[in-house]
């Protein structure tokens, strides 16, 4: 017959768990499913957990998928939100450092919303592809841009969280090549022209 135990799950943070099976008594070897939600002004930064302490990163994503068993913690991570100071639009430049060449070096565009999420584009030549995902909550990103007949570009991306640092940086590379990426927030628009 099948064995039930209790499981805990902690929350840090402003945020929640759902379904929150702290206490609940679970099957073990029984696959279970929890997704954390963040408060208002918090976003997911990890879970994390383990039969033993210290407790190991399980995942970065905001679903977890875990096999219950015996002794288990789980804790969802929220951080306070970072994205608010630096959401907005950066524009910057990637190329390749000690050798400048037409096909490895182009134009990068990203609009950051409060919730770390963003859209954007990157241009080489006359070529623009877009892409779209979010950062985590250290500020940084991985992306994978798809372009037709060539090999897609990879994208690595650090957001400077500090306060008015307003700086994108990361490398572009289809793989043969790497790029260095620079991209600054513009901090005057419509709404906050400048002086």
């Amino acid at each position: 017959f099948a064995s039930h135990v209790p499981v805990t799950v902690q929350i840090s943070g402003g945020g929640t768990a759902t379904p929150n099976y702290n206490g609940q008594q679970l099957e073990v070897g029984k696959s279970y499913k929890m997704t954390a939600a963040a408060g208002s002004g918090f976003v997911f930064s990890n879970w994390v957990g383990g039969t033993t302490l210290p407790l190991s990163v399980l995942s970065e994503s905001a679903t977890l998928q875990f096999v219950m068993q015996s002794n288990l913690v789980l804790q969802a991570n929220f951080v306070p939100n970072p994205f608010v100071a630096t959401k907005g639009t950066y524009n910057g430049l990637f190329f390749e450092n000690n050798n400048v060449q037409h096909g490895s070096s182009g134009f990068f565009t990203l609009a950051l919303t409060d919730k770390g999420s963003y859209s954007g584009s990157v241009q080489m030549g006359t070529n623009r592809y877009g892409f779209s995902g979010a950062f985590n909550a250290g500020g940084l990103a991985s992306q994978t841009v798809t372009r037709r007949r060539l090999s897609p570009l990879q994208l690595n991306m650090a957001l400077d969280l500090g306060a008015g640092a307003d700086l994108l940086t990361g490398t572009v590379s289809d793989g043969t090549w790497q790029a260095d990426l620079v991209a600054d927030r513009a901090v005057f628009n419509a709404a906050q022209p400048a002086t």
